[in-house]
């Protein structure tokens, strides 16, 4: 049954980006704000049009990456498979990218400014690496069935929409 298996996981996903989100919050705030975090984004989440397996799965996959990322660990492996989810998350992967070229003390001269420019694909290089082998089956499958890397999600939904089967 397609619906309910929809529903089922959405329900798990939503709950990982409730604890995930509640968690960030928690951090920051104390138990309250955190609880009242993570019930707003279930209520908000789970009443709206939005409904369905890519919304939530992406909501819980960045509640892990803002985790990750709050714990500085490495959070390559997420945004990969958020881009997988929706590859608008490619901003996160230059944002993620960004953050070590801000970290970085401004350079004086132009040698200093080419090894300001390489040392953050340097920091780089293993996370990207990960990031690569993450989408690479993906990329390969979708070429090789698509003929493109990322589908025409529209049309699919078109005709999910014509099915009958989603109300």
């Amino acid at each position: 049954n397609i619906p309910l298996a929809s529903h089922m996981l959405a329900g798990f996903w939503l709950s990982v980006a409730a604890m995930a989100f509640g968690w960030i919050f928690w951090q920051r705030f104390n138990p309250w704000v955190a609880l009242g975090a993570g019930v707003g984004l279930v209520v908000l989440l789970a009443d709206n049009n939005l409904w369905g397996l890519e919304t939530h799965l992406f909501f819980a996959l960045l509640g892990i990456f803002a985790v990750l990322e709050h714990r500085r660990s490495s959070s390559w492996w997420v945004v990969a498979l958020l881009t997988l989810t929706r590859p608008d998350a490619l901003i996160l992967v230059v944002l993620r990218w960004l953050r070590d070229v801000r970290l970085r003390p401004w350079p004086t001269g132009v040698d200093a400014w080419r090894e300001s420019l390489r040392a953050p694909w340097v920091a780089n290089r293993r996370g990207l690496l990960v990031f690569a082998l993450v989408l690479a089956p993906w990329v390969i499958f979708s070429l090789i069935t698509f003929h493109q890397v990322f589908p025409d999600t529209l049309s699919n939904k078109m005709w999910q929409a014509r099915s009958g089967f989603w109300g």
